[in-house]
């Protein structure tokens, strides 16, 4: 079960990289 949690932590980490990314974009665009 340990590859599932660090999948889990993996995901969670890519979200918050997706969505800082789009509010940069957002920031820069304006």
């Amino acid at each position: 079960m340990e590859h599932h949690d660090t999948f889990v932590e993996f995901h969670l980490i890519n979200l918050l990289v997706y969505m800082l990314n789009q509010s940069i974009s957002d920031y820069v665009e304006n």
